[in-house]
């Protein structure tokens, strides 16, 4: 059996991969971090001394709601892609200690 050889344009593009993975996820953490940041009466859309308006809360919450789902969305595709970065990687790399023992040379 041939021996697997490093493939410069596969690792490169498997890092790249795993790397725009991990800036989605980053990305995901950091709107997350504003959202957070964000006071609930401000986010809802309350203003003191105002009376309360049902329909504008329940607008803004729903919004809220649809950006926490997307951020868990964004979250969960980062992984995923940096997942396949690091298969992408591990597939073009060069065999390890432990592979070359399992398959010696012929």
């Amino acid at each position: 059996m041939p021996s697997r050889s490093a493939d410069r344009p596969g690792i490169a593009l498997g890092l790249l991969t795993f790397l725009v993975g991990v800036g989605l996820i980053l990305f995901a953490f950091w709107l997350t971090w504003q959202m957070v940041q964000t006071p609930p009466a401000e986010a809802l859309g309350f203003e003191e001394g105002q009376p309360l308006d049902l329909n504008r809360l329940a607008v803004n919450g729903l919004g809220l709601l649809i950006r926490i789902i997307l951020l868990v969305v964004m979250a969960g595709l980062g992984s995923m892609v940096a997942s396949r970065g690091i298969r992408l990687y591990a597939g073009r790399a060069p065999a390890g200690p432990r592979e070359r023992a399992d398959h010696p040379a012929e």
